[in-house]
């Protein structure tokens, strides 16, 4: 189960927020493993965020945490693919300039859901 952390220093709309779910989703795919109905996402608008010392920059810092064994098997390409997916998503849906978007991919070691290891449960990797 991947997570996106989203931090924006705008104010997201909750139809701009369905659009951004529902985008991900679908796009998550491109990562072996992974399907759009396990993606967790958490929308953080109107953040204290500057870029460049401009606070009145719209500007996105994003993390995606996703089982860490995921990006060891896989090629990075695969990951970056999401991550250029996701760059235009948010940049197309919250009108915010790509240059202005920073995204991070965090591997997470170990990752539970309903206090079962998901490597065990869900993913089931080979």
């Amino acid at each position: 189960m991947p997570f996106l952390d989203i931090k924006t220093n705008i104010k997201i709309t909750k139809e701009q927020k369905d659009i951004v779910r529902k985008a991900m989703g679908e796009l998550l795919p491109v990562i072996p493993k992974e399907k759009g109905e396990y993606l967790m996402l958490n929308f953080e608008d109107e953040c204290p965020l500057s870029f460049g010392g401009d606070c009145n920059c719209p500007c996105i810092a994003a993390e995606l945490k996703i089982l860490e064994k995921l990006i060891i098997i896989y090629d990075s390409e695969m990951i970056e693919n999401f991550l250029r997916g996701a760059t235009q998503i948010l940049s197309t849906v919250l009108n915010i300039n790509p240059e202005n978007i920073f995204m991070l991919c965090t591997g997470v070691p170990i990752w539970a859901c309903n206090g079962e290891n998901i490597e065990k449960t869900i993913v089931k990797l080979y």
